[in-house]
């Protein structure tokens, strides 16, 4: 498969991406745009992508002053990475570009967006489906994934991340509802094409 180079993968996000105006390092929705669906993806000629788990919560009922069960939600956040068996969590990936920023010229002012700036017109609008988590229970090697692969996507927004930035996801995790108490372990990666990134694998101990 024919690779694209940075400057053909730039020129494609500006063009079908979204504005610079208020670029700020991250993904940020309100300087996002619908970008065309290609059928394909090439991988990216250069990045390095840092895919770590940052966070975790899980859903808490609320009561109202009558000690009534209400439609709201709210979220606990854990210390440590012990679930209930029923607990749904939610986990926080975080995906930071480990390139540096270039140093600017003495005779050129600094461009807008640094030429170490990781753009992946893959990304897809709705975040969770731009993670996949797999799961394995500790005295077993077979991975199995937490949720199916949805058999079609939504519509795809451009992420930009400039050098030393990052952009977060979360996603719930379906597999401790019905677990059986004992250690399994965890990991993700990101579902697309265009780049190869998965994060290390975290210990967690449902009861």
């Amino acid at each position: 498969m024919k690779k694209l180079s940075f400057k053909k993968v730039f020129f494609l996000a500006i063009c079908g991406a979204f504005s610079l105006t208020n670029f700020n390092g991250c993904a940020n929705n309100e300087d996002e745009k619908k970008i065309v669906d290609y059928k394909e993806y090439p991988k990216l000629e250069r990045y390095k992508l840092l895919l770590t788990l940052e966070s975790h919560k899980v859903e808490v009922p609320v009561y109202d002053e009558n000690n009534l069960l209400t439609d709201e939600k709210d979220y606990r956040y854990l210390k440590d990475f012990t679930f209930n068996t029923g607990d749904t969590p939610i986990f926080g990936f975080r995906v930071k570009n480990l390139l540096p920023f270039n140093k600017p010229s003495k005779k050129k002012k600094r461009k807008k967006l640094s030429g170490n700036t990781t753009i992946i017109v893959e990304w897809r609008k709705k975040i969770d489906d731009n993670v996949i988590v797999y799961y394995r229970k500790a005295n077993s090697q077979n991975w199995i994934q937490d949720s199916e692969t949805p058999q079609k996507y939504g519509e795809r927004l451009s992420l930009v991340i400039a050098p030393q930035n990052v952009s977060f996801v979360g996603k719930k995790i379906n597999f401790i509802k019905d677990a059986a108490p004992g250690v399994y372990f965890v990991y993700a990666k990101l579902n697309l094409n265009s780049v190869d990134v998965k994060s290390s694998q975290y210990k967690i101990i449902v009861k």
